[in-house]
């Protein structure tokens, strides 16, 4: 990427480089149970299905990888 003035405002590139943050609360025992879709906190923020099962669906917004291009 070219450089840019915000290239220093860590939380524009957390927000630029990383779609879902709410992830993150999988790992926090405060907020066992948020991802499943039927969970009041995930209705109301919208989050969707976070469970197992569902983490390697591509996101609706990108189009997917090209599954023929191998790896690094």
């Amino acid at each position: 990427m070219p450089q840019h003035e915000d290239d220093y405002d860590w939380d524009a590139c957390s927000e630029f480089f990383f779609q879902d943050h709410d992830v993150l609360w999988l790992y926090d025992s405060k907020f066992t149970g948020v991802e499943a879709p039927s969970h009041p906190l995930n209705q109301t923020l919208g989050i969707g299905d976070a469970q197992p099962l569902a983490w390697f669906e591509d996101f609706g917004n990108v189009p997917p990888r090209d599954p023929n291009c191998g790896f690094r």
